[in-house]
């Protein structure tokens, strides 16, 4: 077969297809006109209030794309499509107007005292088919919302249940020296990358590591989401890393006596080590040296006790 009868068979089997294709198909989802709730015994806040509640009610059915209800008056409604009844064929020319697969149409009744009466009817429009008639007797008005949704379920079946959802997200701390401690608000949760469950918000993370400057930083936690924070630690000025001890040395206060510094820690005959005191600021006064003993019987040496030798 070439080519050119290849594209005519395809273009036939498409045509067949579409010529074949049920009527509706064009849309995956059923579309409902929810009309305006109706009832001389309600105010228009209160017809307005149950109108919400049966959008509400069917909104949670994912296969339901729910349309607006017609902005002008019923009685105006039926005077243009000529219906002398809100019945199965009136609402069915509603449907059609309205380019809608069925239609659910409430009104609230009086009963008996204080009672109510709740009629609704579900029409499938294309089919011209009366899904639901029904009257059903409320005792107070408390009770006109909970009937309304009763009867949608009746109508459309139960709501699928929703999805769980994720009730924690994953925070995971990535700092970039090996060690560095981490705290989320004032916990500390771990040292190194650490990874675990937080309920959503915003959590203050604090990073730190001896001879670094410390970080603090916010970060947003997502239900069912893993958020990632990097933090890059930066060295403090005199520091001289992580590890031990890690820090900056002091040398602050260059005027007076600075730090022991050991010039020649030397042991002369397993006896004693020698260390020498300098001193800033320009004096000139003449220190001796000072001679630490091992041996208590050469502390005779040390020149702070005897007053100094030449």
């Amino acid at each position: 077969m070439n080519r050119t009868r290849l594209n005519a068979a395809l273009a036939a089997l498409l045509l067949v297809g579409l010529l074949s294709a049920p009527a509706g198909s064009a849309h995956a989802t059923e579309r409902v006109l929810g009309m305006n709730v109706e009832g001389d015994r309600l105010s228009k806040k209160d017809k307005d209030d149950l109108l919400k509640v049966v959008q509400a009610k069917l909104g949670h059915y994912p296969a339901l794309e729910l349309l607006q209800p017609p902005a002008s008056e019923l009685m105006d409604e039926m005077i243009d499509l000529e219906c002398i009844d809100i019945d199965l064929s009136c609402l069915a020319k509603l449907g059609k107007k309205y380019k809608a697969d069925t239609v659910f149409y409430a009104q609230i009744d009086a009963g008996k005292g204080d009672a109510y009466v709740v009629v609704v009817k579900v029409v499938e429009a294309a089919a011209q088919k009366l899904v639901r008639d029904s009257s059903t007797d409320v005792p107070a008005a408390a009770g006109l919302g909970p009937a309304l949704e009763a009867e949608i379920e009746a109508a459309f079946g139960k709501p699928p249940t929703p999805p769980v959802v994720a009730q924690t997200g994953t925070l995971v701390i990535r700092p970039n020296v090996p060690g560095a401690a981490v705290y989320v608000g004032t916990d500390l949760v771990g040292t190194g990358t650490v990874e675990l469950e937080k309920p959503p918000g915003d959590y203050a993370v604090r990073v730190v590591q001896d001879g670094y400057l410390e970080q603090i930083v916010s970060v947003t936690v997502v239900a069912g989401q893993k958020t990632t924070q990097e933090i890059e630690l930066k060295m403090a000025a005199g520091g001289i890393g992580p590890g031990p001890g890690g820090g900056k040395i002091d040398d602050d206060d260059d005027d007076g006596w600075i730090l022991w510094t050991v010039i020649g820690a030397v042991v002369v005959g397993g006896t004693i080590a020698v260390i020498a005191a300098t001193s800033g600021g320009g004096d000139d006064t003449v220190r001796a040296p000072v001679v630490f003993s091992i041996d208590g019987n050469n502390a005779w040496r040390d020149a702070s006790v005897i007053g100094g030798r030449p």
